[in-house]
């Protein structure tokens, strides 16, 4: 009779347990980024066209950066 040694790779069982918890942290940073967008492109919003051509942009740039994909520094 001949002896077969199989080993089976399972994930690590606190990865797996962590995945949920992982899942709602990047959900909360979603939000959290989501809301903090809206309340810019709210400002800009709310900024008059005088106020935005002092400020040397107008509303389509000040919306563009408001949504841009880069971090502002």
């Amino acid at each position: 009779m001949a002896y077969a040694n199989t080993t089976i790779n399972t994930p690590n069982d606190r990865s797996v347990l962590a995945r949920p918890f992982v899942a709602i942290g990047k959900a909360f940073s979603n939000l959290a980024e989501a809301v903090s967008m809206a309340q810019a492109a709210a400002r800009v919003a709310e900024m008059s066209d005088r106020q935005l051509e002092e400020a040397g942009i107008d509303r389509a740039e000040a919306i563009e950066a408001v949504f841009s994909v880069e971090p502002q520094r």
